[in-house]
């Protein structure tokens, strides 16, 4: 009986998985020889899997977690297939030892894996109840992402389907929200399962049961809203945590707003990636500390104010985690607003460069002997100081602020300011955070 030849790749992996050699050396083999890499990832475009109507479980939570079409595109059964990483084997590491690792095929995606490898088991395993008669977000303390998918599925905000296809058939069945308390636990639930066997030296990575519920179809574009919706109603909470002080600082719009805990700030990863942030992380923590220092800004932790002292004493923003803050006096602190300043004000000017910042768009019409008449570059002017309006305030300060204020600011025309302050309340009031597109003509 003759013994089958082991080809040299195998001989690597076996010498990788003794500790012999390093996987890098491993990885510099290969290269040396021509050969494919050992560790492979497949290069998919993050655009095909955003053009999809539908999304996965595991999909849906990528996009709560990161808000980033290439995380995304990884919990994507397309993206995966042939998707290869290093995994340490078990056992005891010896001083020096070089760590033994074989290679695994990452499996199907699944809700436990990517919440699990996203930093999320301490949420899993709390995984407590909304308690009944409590409006979503009011009087809440789940600002992570874990907890946002499981709001948005309990209360309907976000509907799956048991059909495998999407389509809106009469025959469809939708998943009631009740039914999602116990199903969410149970498909985010990491159960640990035997590896199964995928060649010579090559394992598959299936940390958590993969069956029928990680393929519930989720519509692409109600994923999204949901998510936007029950991330801004953070917003609108009277007591901030550090959390929503950094999403303010990073986002400074309701529209766009999330909380931001320090692990979403470094950037939460999946097998070792990391994805692009949605939000420009400049020195976030600094800025939140220049606010604290700045005298003008007090919390409570419970019944006992958290002043300068602490805040200038404190080693990390994880001191302050079960600290609690006005919101209003977040908004309103002159600190924040300089901060705001620095980064450049809406017309991107820095502090100090202009002091009368001016621009065409927004100064009072007047007649013209050529182009457009007056009454048509107002409507523009309007239309265009709405969409800042929006974008840069809240109802209660758009309600509060004197329209003279409002004028000296946006380096209005009065009368502009007050039609553009009309047409933000009546779109909040209707429901709505954006105005519709008019691509055609007048």
């Amino acid at each position: 009986m003759t013994k089958k030849a082991i080809g040299p790749r195998a001989l690597k992996l076996a010498e990788v998985a003794n500790g012999q050699i390093t996987r890098e050396k491993a990885e510099k083999w290969a290269r040396a020889e021509g050969l494919a890499p050992f560790a492979f990832k497949p290069d998919v475009p993050a655009t095909e899997a955003m053009a999809l109507e539908y999304w996965t479980a595991p999909m849906a939570a990528a996009w709560f977690i990161w808000r980033s079409p290439d995380a995304v595109r990884d919990q994507w059964d397309k993206a995966r297939q042939g998707w290869t990483v290093w995994e340490r084997l078990p056992g005891l590491r010896m001083p020096n030892s070089r760590g033994r690792w074989r290679l695994a095929r990452v499996g199907p995606a699944t809700l436990a894996d990517v919440f699990s490898q996203a930093g999320f088991a301490e949420e899993i395993a709390r995984g407590l109840p909304i308690r009944r008669g409590v409006a979503l977000g009011a009087h809440s303390t789940e600002n992570n992402p874990y907890d946002r998918m499981r709001l948005v599925l309990e209360q309907g905000w976000l509907q799956g389907t048991r059909s495998d296809t999407g389509d809106e058939d009469e025959g469809e069945e939708r998943i009631p929200p009740g039914h999602w308390k116990a199903l969410f636990r149970q498909m985010t639930n990491v159960k640990r399962i035997p590896a199964s066997s995928g060649g010579a030296g090559l394992k598959t990575i299936q940390p958590g049961a993969h069956d029928q519920a990680d393929e519930i179809p989720f519509s692409r574009a109600q994923v999204i809203d949901a998510e936007s919706r029950i991330s801004s109603e953070e917003f609108e909470w009277r007591i901030w945590t550090v959390a929503q002080i950094f999403g303010w600082l990073a986002y400074r719009t309701k529209r766009k707003f999330r909380s931001l805990d320090e692990a979403d700030i470094k950037g939460r990863t999946y097998r070792g990636l990391r994805y692009a942030q949605d939000f420009e992380n400049d020195n976030l923590e600094t800025r939140l500390l220049d606010i604290l220092l700045g005298g003008q800004v007090k919390g409570r932790r419970g019944d006992i104010e958290v002043g300068i002292g602490e805040f200038s004493a404190m080693r990390s923003v994880s001191d302050l985690s079960d600290v609690n803050f006005s919101r209003d006096v977040i908004l309103n602190d002159e600190t924040a607003n300089r901060v705001r300043d620095q980064k450049g004000d809406l017309f991107g000017n820095k502090a100090g460069a202009n002091d009368s910042p001016t621009t065409q768009i927004l100064s009072p019409p007047r007649p013209s002997k050529r182009g457009r008449p007056p009454d048509k570059c107002e409507k523009i002017q309007i239309q265009m100081l709405s969409e800042i309006v929006l974008e840069t305030l809240t109802e209660e300060e758009l309600r509060v602020w004197k329209p003279y204020k409002m004028a000296e600011h946006y380096k209005a025309h009065r009368d502009t300011v007050e039609a553009a302050r009309k047409a933000v309340l009546e779109l909040l009031e209707n429901g709505e955070n954006s105005f519709p597109t008019n691509s055609g003509k007048e």
